[in-house]
């Protein structure tokens, strides 16, 4: 009897993170398809390493040496457009970047 509780548990956390990860996917694709779709730009604040961490866990396990081909997944196949409101300050020749000072 005590067995199969431990059992049912187990299944039930091991079908919520299923479901949690799912999620997240799902999330991603509809992400993807609705702005290559609509032709939007992905704007956003310093999110290198964010999109390089999304990209290798979404799309394709890369390596150190997948510079290029990271950028070629995500401007092709990922986000066309994008918008890094840092990047974007460091053209117009700011003395600060993070974001409360750029408003």
């Amino acid at each position: 009897m005590k067995k199969k509780m431990l059992s049912q548990k187990n299944n039930k956390d091991m079908e919520k993170i299923f479901h949690q990860k799912i999620g997240f996917s799902y999330l991603w694709k509809l992400l993807k398809e609705i702005i290559v779709r609509d032709k939007k730009p992905l704007i956003g604040h310093n999110m290198f390493y964010d999109l390089l961490f999304l990209i290798n866990n979404m799309e394709k396990s890369l390596t150190a040496e997948d510079y290029f081909e990271f950028k070629n997944i995500l401007h092709k196949e990922v986000f066309p457009i994008i918008f890094d409101t840092k990047l974007l300050s460091l053209d117009f020749k700011l003395q600060t970047s993070p974001l409360e000072d750029l408003y």
